[in-house]
């Protein structure tokens, strides 16, 4: 990633480009061409000051609207007191007024932008301050060794980031600490109270003979339909949509059920394995700000590094470096 954003970056010809990765449109971007509610606007700058301009000028369309229909309102009130007083002269008074309404450039209602998600996730009973330990942990497959001998603690409330080089066993440690795979050695133990919620960058915990209603309604059958309806039209699921097969969901409908299955469990620790895969951009900031407000502990694999800067506390490498570094990204 960081050799193509150098590369793109320092391109003497034009580049388009289609990306949810927030950090690399920033890196690599001048413009951005925002399309939404069937129109499109480009605006001259990179994604982040994008977003933030974008606020600006729906937050001043919205002023204009309001003070235009203030405006209107309080000549339509002086238009209806001078005709209420009947004479010739109000009333030629009254009809000047009502034709430079007329006149006047409507000012449109700024259009909302679409219905995104919005969720939170709870976390159940507290744990103790000892989440999880970690002690001399190896994996491999026949003579591939994919890590030997990795040690490492977690506190409670702690947003653990792993990193490491494609391949080197960040998923099969994942797996592992959820208690899917079996280690070759070493020992995996989880604090007092510890109640764990997982998500699969695959979706793999998904039955694809399912309705979207029954996928949610099997992991928790004793939530009414109204409760289940109610959260999956969270997640943008509404109306007959919820009476499709799993099989047939895209990527990021997957993603979405998926995160409807995790935050109706009662967890305080939280593994994610590349989470934002599939999600467009206003999903990945409404995973962002859950996660934010989230009272409970994060383990997280991600190459998303705008969603690694907004929430990372911790970083482990189970890579050559063997890095655990205590700090944001940035550090």
């Amino acid at each position: 990633m960081a050799w193509l954003e150098e590369h793109l970056s320092s391109y003497p010809k034009t580049v388009i480009v289609v990306s949810h990765d927030r950090f690399f449109l920033d890196r690599v971007t001048n413009k951005t061409l925002d399309i939404e509610n069937r129109r499109a606007t480009l605006y001259k700058c990179p994604y982040s000051a994008f977003a933030e301009q974008k606020k600006q000028d729906y937050r001043a369309k919205m002023k204009k609207y309001e003070l235009q229909k203030k405006e209107i309102a309080r000549q339509e009130a002086i238009i209806e007191q001078q005709r209420r007083f009947n004479r010739e002269k109000n009333i030629i008074k009254a009809e000047s007024r009502m034709k430079a309404l007329e006149r006047m450039e409507k000012v449109e209602r700024p259009d909302d932008a679409p219905k995104g998600i919005g969720f939170s996730f709870r976390a159940g009973i507290e744990s103790g301050n000892d989440v999880l330990s970690v002690k001399e942990l190896s994996m491999g497959f026949g003579q591939n060794t994919l890590f030997s001998g990795i040690s490492f603690d977690v506190k409670k409330r702690e947003r653990v980031f792993i990193l490491g080089p494609n391949g080197c066993g960040k998923s099969t440690l994942v797996k592992i600490l959820c208690g899917l795979m079996r280690q070759k050695s070493g020992r995996v133990d989880f604090g007092y109270n510890v109640e764990l919620g997982y998500y699969d960058q695959e979706n793999q915990n998904l039955d694809e003979n399912n309705t979207i209603l029954d996928e949610l309604w099997d992991a928790y059958p004793n939530l009414t339909q109204t409760e289940i309806r109610n959260t999956l039209a969270i997640f943008l699921f509404r109306g007959d949509d919820i009476e499709k097969k799993v099989e047939v969901l895209s990527g990021g409908e997957r993603a979405r059920l998926t995160l409807a299955k995790l935050i109706l469990s009662r967890m305080n620790l939280l593994i994610l394995d590349e989470p934002t895969n599939h999600l467009d951009i206003e999903s990945r900031e409404a995973l962002e700000n859950a996660l934010k407000d989230f009272d409970g502990t994060i383990i997280c694999v991600s190459h998303d590094r705008y969603f690694t800067r907004q929430l990372a506390t911790r970083f482990i490498d189970i890579g050559e470096n063997g890095l655990d570094y205590r700090g944001g990204y940035d550090g």
